[in-house]
């Protein structure tokens, strides 16, 4: 692909031109502004709008670039961990915990700029939604029935059948008395006109439903966040035990590819109520999740600052038996939850602004994490072994010496459980080390090269030979040979002989020298070659794409730490 080192600083440009660096001032009104609105004429309310849009604005345009190399350089290999989130082939999924009336579905709104769902201050979600964005002209449900279930009483059941019998679906149910079955066949209801009743009037057959989605319509009114993410719409924790069993069951179903809890706390209290049900949701997640990021999040509008608000989650988290809470956590809980994240997207219902900048700074951190993960795994799959032998190590010393080390040290490491290695396995453990075996020829060299390197590779495997040949006959009696090595007596004469004797050097200076050979003359020059196998040119605009990244930093915080 062709590469523009300009893309980067002129997107950040187009960005930062939004930024109106606001001053003192609307700095120490800002908390005002993110939970209230005025209209009076001194107002700086639009500053702030296009200061928070101006840094989503960046942290998107940049993750679109990220995606677009990720994609790149992960046809050089199929062993990378999982991408799941910073490629254009996938979205990051995010599950909505947290107890009953805490605004899950109502801070969906704020994301997807319409309705998804029923809300109240009761219990209502009863099963997990899943929302997701879809290229289609319109929207649709896709509802997937529980492949056999019951109710336990005629009066539900006939409710139920009035129910299918509105929305079309009863042709396809096999019902027995209070028994349903419908084979596995797929539902879908179209028209968002009747989604909102559709889901309503579910709520009250919660073991009916194995999954809906929920595919909305891309438009305007969605943040873009949701062109990287899908969402997972959880009944809330401490309502309807048959809610809670529903919990249980959505996370054995998604948790394993979950990759960021979104955990909602209501604005009245500001903790959890309790320690009980983070603790069972701690070992729900533990049993099928793969430690995905935790954010605690304020979304529901007050007055409260920030700062005091994440004082008091950490207080929470961190008393212990010593203190008067009831069972607080255990010392594994503690440690859980004391990593986890802390979100500010407070906001009006149809205010999309907060969750706007709160959703892209949570984007932030998921690319940068996960692209650095990324970019390490792709040094550790594609560098050449022959190339780290030739690289600089520390002090400008060559790395052939740290390889000379490191080859003593694992060979003592076998001895420790008292039986010392046959020396010519120790020989053979060295021409791999040193990476000195097999055909370093390549078709498309000319002969000259093909007979200087293969005349090397003979010089150094006689040098090697000798040199094991020697320690074999010197540390026998009167000229008897040893078949093993002992590292702690050799070991030293290795080293010495290195810095002393020039046949020794002359080893090592060979060994350099046919893999600066090989490597250089198969791409004409080792550095193209090098570029060429691990994609080095565009890893390094990679790398920078994920520092400039990491370098937005917003004025007015909406993370923080809990640590």
């Amino acid at each position: 692909m062709e590469l523009n080192y300009l893309d980067l600083y002129t997107s950040l440009v187009r960005a930062n031109s939004l930024l109106p660096n606001p001053s003192s001032e609307i700095n120490n009104k800002i908390e005002g502004f993110k939970t209230t609105v005025t209209n009076t004429p001194d107002n700086p309310e639009h500053y702030v709008g296009e200061y928070y849009n101006g840094i989503s604005e960046a942290v998107y345009e940049i993750a679109d670039k990220i995606q677009d190399y990720v994609d790149d350089l992960k046809k050089l290999s199929s062993k990378f961990a999982n991408l799941r989130g910073i490629t254009n082939d996938s979205k990051i999924n995010i599950m909505l915990l947290g107890e009953t009336s805490a605004g899950k579905t109502t801070f969906l709104e704020r994301v997807y700029g319409e309705n998804c769902g029923d809300t109240g201050p009761n219990p209502i979600t009863a099963f997990a939604v899943v929302h997701k964005t879809t290229n289609q002209a319109k929207s649709y449900l896709k509802v997937n029935f529980t492949e056999n279930f019951a109710f336990e009483d005629d009066s539900t059941s006939e409710a139920f059948k009035h129910f299918l019998k509105k929305y079309d679906f009863v042709k396809q149910f096999e019902i027995n008395k209070n028994e349903f079955s419908t084979h596995g066949e797929e539902f879908s209801l179209s028209g968002r006109d009747k989604f909102m009743d559709f889901i309503k009037e579910a709520n009250n057959y919660p073991t009916a439903f194995d999954e809906i989605i929920w595919y909305h319509k891309d438009s305007r009114r969605q943040l873009k966040f949701t062109k990287y993410a899908d969402f997972i719409d959880m009944p809330g924790s401490g309502g309807m035990t048959v809610h809670s069993d529903k919990i249980d069951v959505s996370i054995n179903r998604y948790g394993k590819d979950v990759d960021v809890v979104l955990y909602l706390i209501k604005p009245d209290q500001g903790i959890p109520s309790s320690y009980s049900l983070l603790k069972v949701l701690k070992k729900q997640l533990d049993s099928v999740s793969s430690n995905p990021m935790f954010y605690f999040v304020y979304q529901q509008k007050n007055n409260d600052v920030f700062a005091e608000k994440v004082s008091s989650l950490k207080e929470f988290i961190n008393k212990d038996e010593a203190t008067d809470a009831i069972e607080p956590f255990n010392t594994e809980e503690r440690e859980r939850f004391s990593k986890a994240l802390v979100l500010d997207a407070r906001g009006a219902k149809d205010d999309q602004t907060m969750a706007n900048i709160a959703l892209s700074s949570l984007l932030k951190r998921f690319f940068v994490e996960k692209g650095k993960q990324f970019y390490s795994s792709l040094y550790a799959v594609n560098t050449p072994k022959e190339f780290e032998i030739l690289e600089s190590g520390g002090n400008n010393a060559p790395m052939v010496n740290s390889h000379l080390f490191n080859f003593l040290e694992e060979t003592a490491r076998e001895c420790y459980g008292g039986k010392l290695p046959e020396i010519s396995k120790v020989k053979d453990s060295f021409k791999q080390k040193f990476c000195i075996e097999g055909d370093f020829t390549i078709p498309s060299f000319y002969d000259d090269l093909k007979s200087t390197i293969v005349s090397l590779k003979n010089e150094i495997n006689i040098s090697v030979d000798s040199l094991f040949e020697y320690l074999a006959t010197s540390s026998g009696f009167l000229g008897s040979k040893t078949r093993f090595f002992d590292p702690t007596k050799y070991g030293m004469e290795f080293y010495t002989r290195y810095k002393t004797e020039n046949s020794w050097k002359s080893l090592m200076y060979n060994i350099q020298v046919l893999h600066w050979l090989r490597l250089s003359y198969n791409g004409n020059q080792l550095k193209d070659l090098y570029a060429k196998n691990v994609a080095d040119s565009i890893m390094r605009t990679f790398r920078e794409y994920l520092d400039r990244m990491e370098s937005i930093t917003n004025e007015i915080p909406v993370e923080a730490g809990l640590e």
